[in-house]
């Protein structure tokens, strides 16, 4: 037979224990929401990227907002 414990025991653990996973979920969902965020950035930054690579492949200066000043 099945060893079996008592709701009384048993409760306060798993009340304990969803409390844990329910921040562990909190935790890992705002990870990805800043990577998700790091991931739009890196994407919209590539797109100008490939768009300056563009234009210096095709024989045209590229469009900077980057200015250097000797």
């Amino acid at each position: 037979m099945a060893d079996q414990i008592s709701i009384e025991d048993a409760l306060p653990v798993f009340r304990q224990r969803c409390g844990e996973l329910a921040d562990e979920n909190l935790l890992l969902r705002s990870k990805v929401a800043g990577m998700e965020r790091q991931l739009s950035q890196l994407e919209a930054e590539k797109s100008e990227l490939m768009k300056a690579l563009e234009a210096v492949t095709a024989g045209a200066a590229p469009e900077t907002s980057v200015t250097s000043e000797c």
